[in-house]
């Protein structure tokens, strides 16, 4: 533990914790004094550490979701493409104003269907 004072009109102690070395996941618990008088035990837990843009392993996964989600935009724009040029959809439906109405469905059952 460290301590670091403040000098001036406001003087404030900070109490610094550091774990031990190796440490990688540790349950603590402090107790202080302020003066003479005990205050109330504060209770630490370490944990490692979440990844950063740094970690290596972060580009990996990244990757992986954005090229699936990549796959799964040209597979769904195609099966979409492919029925909105269906020679029975085009003669049955006016396709200006029903093929944002079909895509908005799809998207909504897809969502529904995945979630």
């Amino acid at each position: 533990m460290a301590l670091s004072e403040t000098k001036g009109p406001n003087p404030q102690t900070t109490l610094i914790y550091l774990p031990p070395a190796g440490a990688r996941e540790l349950e603590d618990k402090v107790s202080y004094k302020i003066g003479d008088a005990p205050q109330t035990p504060i209770e630490i837990s370490v944990r490692p550490r979440a990844p950063t843009l740094d970690s290596p392993n972060i580009y990996d996964a990244s990757f992986k979701a954005l090229f699936v989600l990549f796959i799964l935009a040209v597979l769904v724009e195609n099966g979409l493409a492919l029925l909105f040029r269906w020679r029975p959809f085009l003669s049955y439906f006016d396709s200006r104003s029903t093929n944002a109405l079909v895509v908005h469905h799809s998207d909504y059952d897809s969502l529904a269907v995945a979630g």
